[in-house]
């Protein structure tokens, strides 16, 4: 992994004010997106604990924490589809990964982050397991690049690609 971080470091630690686009990944049911979702509650926090989504149903504005399974009701089009910042579960004052931010669509989960100098090489690596878990659920229809064609980007997505592969081999 230090050979990736040694040399990705430079788009990750570098605050510069942008929120680039990372991956975004496509599920075929709600149930698959829904997981997905989940499973990002599950390791991280929001950024705001007073985020809010727009209930279709209710006609209203409601907090994020009062609706059970969000990403479902996006899919099922009963809320409209929401972005949150969110970051790693605290350990020992330290996140596990600094801030992503997620687009949650109907099918799809699109990524982003925030560069600045919370990312090491532990937060690399940590980024490529949440990616890898997110692409295993039931129902991932695969993952795609957001990332502009350079030459930057393309090594981040072979940096991924192979950490991926590895994590099929594991036992």
């Amino acid at each position: 992994m230090l050979k990736a971080w040694n040399d990705l470091r430079e788009r990750f630690e570098i605050e510069d004010g942008s929120l680039p686009d990372l991956f975004s990944i496509c599920y075929e049911t709600e149930e698959a997106v829904s997981e997905a979702f989940e499973y990002l509650r599950s390791i991280s926090k929001p950024i705001s604990s007073t985020f809010m989504l727009h209930d279709a149903r209710l006609g209203k504005d409601v907090s994020l924490t009062s609706v059970e399974e969000p990403a479902r009701l996006v899919a099922k089009d009963e809320v409209e589809a929401f972005c949150l910042m969110f970051y790693g579960a605290l350990s020992d004052q330290k996140a596990d990964f600094p801030e992503l931010g997620v687009f949650v669509f109907p099918k799809e989960l699109q990524f982003y982050y925030r560069p600045g100098p919370d990312w090491s090489e532990e937060s690399l690596g940590r980024l490529f397991d949440i990616m890898t878990g997110l692409s295993k659920i039931d129902g991932s229809e695969g993952m795609d690049s957001l990332l502009p064609d350079t030459e930057y980007y393309s090594e981040f997505w072979l940096r991924f690609e192979k950490h991926y592969k590895q994590s099929l081999t594991a036992v």
